[in-house]
């Protein structure tokens, strides 16, 4: 009885020592997948961040915006931009450094000149200076720009756009397609409007701004150049430095080269939010 309780023991004992080595031989292969499936996780991520705020000055695929903002889809002119700035460490590390801090001149002026509402060619986007993301969210968009690989720089071929048709009589058209123009243009990242699903907390809430624009315009410290509701969420748009709402810092770009109709129907959509 004795015998056979030993031998159960050892038969017992060699069986847990196969199934460690065997889950041990594994556990690398197991973790490089985990890691991959969280990197892809955080490539995703980041490129739902870099929509909803970069595509303005850096464009829809990171293909640039001429003479504005330059292309960053391509990790070999991201690494060859990193050694020119005299950027020693890793790319992934110099992108994460640009995007906290941003520029306070652009590096190349003769081609890119930068938006300038904030005062500098590339607002900050660190909460720790003061801006929308937080670190994990920078490193996130720092993954999604890496994530285009070793290629060389293939820039969109230019598409002609439709001029978009809207009566702006017809206010469920018009909130329509003024959220679609809002969510494209980034305004979700910053901006609270229900309507949009938007929660941002940079700045000011756009709920209710048909009644508060006309509201702002009549405060004693108001110090843009508007007469009505209208003009001054066209104002803010276009020319966003012109008032600064209490408690905000100016960050936002201005979207003067909107394209018209898409700033009319825009302003109009805003101009149509008002609590019921």
């Amino acid at each position: 009885m004795i015998r056979t309780q030993i031998t159960l023991g050892v038969l017992l004992m060699l069986v847990s020592v196969g199934a460690v080595i065997f889950l041990g031989a594994r556990e690398e292969e197991r973790m490089a997948v985990a890691t991959e499936s969280q990197l892809a996780r955080r490539i995703e991520n980041g490129a739902a961040l870099f929509h909803n705020n970069c595509v303005r000055c850096h464009g829809e695929h990171a293909e640039g915006v001429p003479g504005l903002c330059p292309p960053l889809n391509s990790l070999t002119l991201l690494t060859a931009r990193a050694e020119e700035t005299g950027w020693t460490g890793s790319v992934h590390n110099w992108l994460v450094n640009t995007i906290e801090g941003g520029r306070l001149e652009s590096t190349r002026p003769d081609e890119y000149v930068g938006e300038s509402a904030s005062g500098m060619a590339m607002p900050f986007w660190s909460q720790q200076y003061g801006g929308p993301l937080r670190e994990d969210q920078i490193q996130d968009i720092a993954y999604f720009l890496q994530n285009f690989g070793e290629t060389e720089l293939v820039e969109e071929p230019g598409v002609e756009r439709t001029p978009i048709a809207v009566d702006v009589e017809d206010s469920e058209a018009v909130i329509e397609a003024g959220v679609e123009i809002y969510t494209a243009q980034g305004c979700v990242g910053c901006h609270q409007l229900d309507v949009a699903n938007a929660n941002g907390q940079t700045g000011p809430t756009h709920n209710n701004l048909g009644v508060t624009a006309e509201q702002r315009i009549e405060d004693p410290n108001y110090t843009g150049e508007a007469t009505t509701a209208e003009e001054y969420i066209r104002e803010s748009i276009v020319n966003p430095g012109a008032y600064v709402v209490e408690g905000y810092q100016n960050i936002m770009p201005p979207y003067a080269a909107m394209p018209e109709d898409e700033l009319n129907v825009l302003v109009q959509m805003l101009l149509l939010q008002r609590d019921e």
